[in-house]
Order: C-alpha cells, then structure tokens, then sequence
C-alpha cells in the first residue's frame, strides 16, 4: 500500500497540474472567455480592492489584474451567478471596477474606457450616494456606495492563452466554493 500512496499523490498532482494548463489561471482563479476572475470575500474600500487586484499580473501578457469590467448584459447576467454558485447566498455589495474615486466627474473602468463607450450599463434606480459602483446581488443592479465603505469585490485578468472561443467579460466560470 506503501508504493500505491506516492504513484497516487504524483498521479493527483500531475492532473492538478494539467487542470490548471488548461485553465491558464493561476491557482484558485477561474477562466472563462479571455479572462481569469477572482471572487474576494474580505470587504476593502474600493481604492484598496483595486490596489489589491493589481498586485496579480497575468503570465503571459504581464498586464496587471483589475476590478471587474461588465460590459455587456450577458457578462453581468453571468456575475450574478458566479457571485451566488449552486444557490449559496451571495454578498449583498460587490465592488466592479467602474468608479469616480478622485471626483473628477467622469466614471470610468479599469482601462480608462466610460460606461457610454461601452454602451451598457444597469444601474438601477435612485440618486447618487457615492463615486464607486457596486453589483447589489439583491436588485442585481448596480448601485453607487461611498468609495470608503468596505465590501467585497471580483479580481480580472487576462488569461495567459487565451481560449478559442468566447469574448472578453461574457463568461463567468463557476466559483469554487
């Protein structure tokens, strides 16, 4: 049994391996269409999630993680069910990258783009309480918070091959659990 266990462990560790070429994502992030998405729980200000996101940085391009782009009515469809897999409650507020943080009265995402260059957005109703957009997983619409309050938020980045097939923010892999 002594000889079974080692083959066994190199046999797991080898497909651990071949899963995450596949996957082109660093371990414990999911890919799906050109990117590689991190879920993270602990609740940082919208400055420090965006900071702590950049110090990822995809292997094949070197550009640096971000805030998560939505950019199309199927990529945010698709959050709401990375953010609540399986039927596990979601948090409430989750941080994307779209923001104001310096008030310069433009919003802007990760890559400089606006949310009418993109064409979409889903902000819900109500007045502006705030510089920095959230998904409330409740309404599963987006909504504006202080750019100091804390919550979790969802990590980009580029894949190190990118997949054949699927565009850029229209797929969201399961999280794990």
């Amino acid at each position: 049994m002594q000889v079974f266990s080692p083959c066994l462990l190199v046999l797991l560790v080898a497909g651990l391996a071949a899963a995450q070429r596949l996957n082109n994502c660093p371990t414990m992030w999911s890919g799906a269409g050109e990117y590689c998405y991190q879920f993270f729980k602990q609740p940082l200000p919208w400055q420090e999630a965006s900071n702590f996101c950049s110090k990822f940085s995809s292997c094949a391009t070197g550009a640096a993680a971000s805030l998560l782009k939505l950019d199309s009515a199927q990529a945010d469809t698709r959050l709401e069910k990375f953010l609540s897999p399986k039927g596990n409650p979601s948090p409430p507020n989750t941080w994307i990258g779209l923001g104001d943080p310096m008030n310069t009265g433009q919003l802007t995402w990760p890559d400089g783009t606006t949310t009418q260059s993109v064409g979409y957005n889903n902000f819900g109703q109500g007045g502006r309480n705030g510089n920095c957009a959230l998904k409330d997983t409740r309404t599963n619409q987006w909504t504006f918070a202080p750019c100091t309050q804390a919550n979790s938020f969802v990590c980009q980045m580029q894949r190190s091959v990118p997949p054949q097939t699927g565009g850029p923010g229209t797929n969201f892999p399961s999280r794990p659990v």
